[in-house]
């Protein structure tokens, strides 16, 4: 904790001037409903005062439409296909909530596993890309982090925490890359550690806000009995044939909103374009809503309706994800998808009903993770 620094709120827009010698500094924005990530102009301020960004920072690493090489069609080079640079200019996001945060560590270890599974692209822009993350002080009635094994001061995938304690802001650092970050602030701006008399009131607010923010999600109706365990419970065969999944896809729109604002979903879709004599191959966020995302060119469709999509989404999620990854479920808690589902489907009801179909069901019906890996 002796590395921590407290900065007087006003300290923040110079802090951030001097990040931004060398780096584009973002921040998020609020323009009417929408809250999204912008670059930083000192001469617009800045706001502390906002819940999650309506869409997650995940398009920094893994952009929405990204070209991944170039072709000739035509001429000597026909057919030639040459990789598209991986250029990715230093950034810097200010103000990532933890739960997207901990969404980056998660895709880490899916885009990056060893040295011949690893994705360059998302590997080169992770690097040169510094997180510096805003504690939740009042997160929203839909979060619900702290049951996906996180927490809204929680440091997973970042390089600083900050806190936001009225008048002083408490910066906290992570990783080494922070400290470094958190010396240039100090040269910006006049920094207090925090240790002493006020370095201990500081970190004695710090924790009544972060005790404060974890006893809303508390008390949200669905969170109690929602924990890791509860989810890692999981059987598809007793699931699927206690018949929770047609009444789950019943309202179920197929639209994909769950999946485009979701910070950890990463499913995408290879499609090569050509114009004239050249193409390019591009890379596109696609959706397990889709009936076109598992069409086979013969026709067959192994998913061909709602219910099996639905399905597959909650169990890629709670169950495949969790096989994989030693038992971390593919979702934050962040509660995107429960705001802004037109349908209004709960991601936090849907895990309580595969719960509780997994303890009503007859031990008979239930099989070992092996067998449905």
């Amino acid at each position: 904790m002796d590395e921590a620094l407290i900065f007087s709120r006003l300290d923040v827009p110079r802090i951030l001037t001097a990040w931004g010698a060398g780096r584009a500094v973002y921040i998020p924005e609020t323009a009417g409903a929408q809250t999204a990530f912008a670059l930083f102009n000192p001469e617009r301020g800045l706001s502390l005062h906002f819940g999650n960004t309506t869409l997650s920072p995940k398009s920094f690493l893994f952009p929405q439409t990204e070209c991944l090489l170039r072709f000739a069609t035509r001429g000597p080079e026909a057919g030639l296909c040459q990789t598209e640079p991986l250029g990715a200019q230093k950034r810097l996001l200010f103000g990532v909530r933890p739960c997207d945060a901990a969404a980056f560590a998660l895709l880490d270890r899916v885009f990056v596993q060893d040295d011949r599974s690893t994705d360059p692209f998302w590997a080169l822009r992770r690097e040169r890309t510094l997180l510096v993350g805003l504690a939740c002080n009042s997160p929203d009635e839909t979060c619900f982090c702290t049951a996906m094994d996180g927490g809204p001061h929680n440091t997973a995938g970042l390089d600083i925490l900050a806190c936001d304690l009225g008048d002083e802001v408490l910066l906290r650092p992570v990783t080494d890359r922070g400290r470094a970050l958190l010396a240039e602030a100090a040269q910006a701006a006049t920094g207090v550690p925090a240790r002493g008399e006020r370095g201990g009131a500081a970190l004695g607010q710090a924790e009544t806000r972060r005790m404060g923010a974890e006893a809303v999600m508390a008390r949200s109706p669905f969170v109690p009995g929602l924990t890791l365990e509860a989810v890692s419970r999981r059987s598809q065969r007793t699931v699927h044939a206690l018949g929770i999944w047609p009444r789950i896809a019943e309202t179920c729109l197929n639209c994909g909103v769950c999946t485009f604002t979701c910070p950890t979903c990463h499913c995408f879709d290879i499609q090569d374009e050509t114009k004239g004599g050249s193409g390019r191959r591009v890379r596109n966020w696609d959706t397990c809503m889709s009936w076109l995302f598992t069409a086979h060119a013969s026709g067959h469709n192994p998913r061909p309706t709602k219910v099996e999509r639905v399905r597959q989404r909650f169990m890629h999620k709670f169950k495949y994800m969790p096989m994989n990854l030693g038992g971390r479920p593919g979702c934050v808690g962040c509660g995107r998808c429960v705001r802004q589902c037109p349908a209004n489907i709960d991601i936090r009801e849907v895990l309580r009903a595969m719960d509780m179909a997994c303890r009503i069901a007859p031990p008979s019906s239930l099989i070992p993770d092996e067998a449905v890996s």
